[in-house]
């Protein structure tokens, strides 16, 4: 009668597959719980807030403590907001308009721009920030940085996109915090 000794060929294999499958789920849920980007707000609609003399529409963003006027042109004006690794949360745009013109502009994509909010002096590059009140707004301990989209959501918006980013930047000269 033959005796084996140690694992056999079946067994290892079984252990490898299993150590594998543990591995996969414990990676999964890790990079659930810690993904770079995560949605925080798929999209809010402005509210209304009366002045003495006429209804000024503002478009409230709670995430990041901040409101701003909105113009005409982008009274539909739509936000999604994600935190990123620094904790820092970025704010993305849109319009209803847009995203009925081509689904794929939605508030999730950008196509009017960003806004991030950080407390942290420098950008990402570690130079200082210069506030101009422009693209780059200080409220209280906050720094609120606008960013210009890096690329077009869709060829059917490239003709009005433009005007819509250029009165996004416009409103956000009126930048507030929250009341």
């Amino acid at each position: 009668m033959k005796k084996t000794a140690g694992f056999s060929l079946i067994g290892i294999i079984i252990a490898v597959v299993a150590v594998v499958a543990v591995g996969f789920v414990g990676w999964r849920v890790y990079d659930a719980n810690n993904n770079p980007v995560q949605e925080a707000n798929d999209s809010s609609t402005p509210s209304s807030s009366p002045t003495e003399k006429d209804q000024t529409t503002y478009l409230t963003i709670n995430e990041l403590g901040v409101r701003f006027k909105l113009s005409e042109e982008i009274k539909d004006a739509t936000y999604s907001v994600k935190t990123l690794n620094d904790g820092s949360q970025v704010a993305t745009f849109s319009t209803a308009a847009l995203t009925a013109q081509d689904a794929e502009c939605n508030a999730g994509f950008g196509p009017l721009g960003s806004l991030e909010k950080t407390t942290v002096d420098t950008d990402r590059f570690g130079n200082k920030k210069v506030v101009d009140n422009v693209t780059i707004f200080k409220i209280n301990d906050n720094y609120y940085s606008y960013s210009s989209p890096q690329a077009l959501c869709s060829e059917k918006i490239a003709d009005t996109e433009s005007g819509y980013r250029l009165a996004l930047k416009e409103a956000l000269k009126t930048i507030e915090a929250i009341r």
